[in-house]
């Protein structure tokens, strides 16, 4: 399967942040905090203002662009579990791609492969997983890994990569956070209808009807997606000696030494 979609954030100086899936020739999704942590980065005065490089992984031959947000396009409601996600627009249009096709289908159960930048590093690792069902009320989805023997997982350096379908080689979403606390590591992905319900321009990438994840027998199914935040919660993330509980789903990122969880 063609993956040359996947592309390398990096800050002005080209020092690796994150990850991105291309969009037709000139749109990059990621997260919101790999924005954030390339200004921090940056030589120059940082802010949201500040320049990004968006790199090819897997083009040839490889090019390299400067990008900015798109206005209106970035969702970060920090201090929170909720949003994290930014449009950015290449400043060059690419050639090499025609970017990914974002596809929305029922998911739980489904073999996904992951590319990202442990270390800060330059060169793609791959990570197998399995997703196993919603979290946060829809706003996520859990990952699991595919494999107990030992292997690349997703961590540090794997933000806004795009989490593809084995199936159908589509991007059914971005990595936003990983929880490591001992021997148990978690990853997870928003979904492209959560991506969607943040940034309406991705629509023109989209393929699919909703997502709904199956429930067992005598349960209603789960709306995945941004619009299931729609009423309040009281959600709590267990962890090794304690648990945090806030009065909505998206309120425990305050708990994050607690868990473990890392974005």
């Amino acid at each position: 399967m063609d993956d040359s979609w996947q592309v390398r954030v990096c800050d002005d100086r080209g020092k690796t942040v994150g990850a991105g899936v291309l969009l037709g020739r000139d749109r990059v999704p990621t997260c919101a905090h790999v924005v954030r942590t390339a200004s921090l980065t940056a030589a120059g005065p940082g802010g949201p203002g500040s320049p990004l490089r968006i790199e090819s992984v897997l083009c040839h031959p490889r090019w390299s662009t400067s990008a900015s947000v798109i206005p209106g396009c970035s969702i970060s409601d920090r201090g929170t579990l909720r949003g994290d996600v930014v449009l950015l627009e290449l400043h060059t249009a690419v050639t090499c791609h025609q970017g990914a096709r974002l596809r929305q289908a029922p998911i739980r159960g489904a073999a996904v492969r992951v590319s990202g930048f442990p270390d800060g590093g330059r060169v793609g690792v791959i990570a197998a997983a399995t997703v196993v069902g919603v979290s946060y009320e829809g706003e996520w989805m859990e990952m699991h890994a595919a494999s107990q023997d030992r292997g690349q997982w997703i961590t540090q350096g794997y933000s806004g990569a795009g989490v593809a379908d084995e199936a159908s080689g589509d991007v059914v979403g971005i990595v936003v956070a990983v929880r490591e606390a001992g021997s148990s590591v978690n990853a997870w992905m928003m979904p492209v209808e959560t991506i969607r319900g943040y940034l309406a321009p991705v629509d023109a990438y989209v393929v699919g009807g909703e997502t709904t994840d199956p429930a067992p027998a005598g349960k209603s199914s789960v709306l995945v997606g941004a619009n299931a935040w729609a009423r309040p919660m009281l959600c709590a993330m267990a962890a090794s000696g304690g648990s945090c509980v806030g009065e909505r789903c998206g309120m425990v990122i305050d708990c994050a030494a607690a868990t473990g969880l890392s974005r």
